[in-house]
C-alpha cells in the first residue's frame, strides 16, 4: 500500500462529520505528504530531504482555503 491509499483508508476511518469535501480532500493529502515525505528522507539524501519539503510546500498552498484550523488540528494530532 502506498502512502495515498494509506492516507486514503486513514481519513475515510474518521469521523469528520460536517467537514466540507475539500476539507477531508487536504487531510488526506497531507497525511500523504508527510507519509511520502518521510520515506524519501530516510535514504539521508540531501535532494531528497530537498524534494520531500518542497512537494509538502505544494501540497499545502494547493489547499488553499481548504486548509482550515480543523484540518490542521486533525493533521498535527497525527504526527
Amino acid at each position: 500500500m502506498d502512502c495515498f491509499d494509506a492516507a486514503e483508508e486513514q481519513v475515510a476511518r474518521g469521523d469528520y462529520a460536517g467537514w466540507s469535501s475539500g476539507e477531508t480532500t487536504c487531510l488526506q493529502r497531507l497525511v500523504a505528504a508527510d507519509c511520502a515525505s518521510k520515506a524519501w528522507a530516510l535514504d539521508g539524501d540531501h535532494q531528497s530531504s530537498e524534494a520531500a519539503a518542497r512537494y509538502q510546500s505544494r501540497v499545502i498552498e494547493g489547499c488553499g482555503a481548504d486548509l482550515t484550523e480543523r484540518v490542521r488540528a486533525a493533521f498535527e494530532a497525527w504526527l
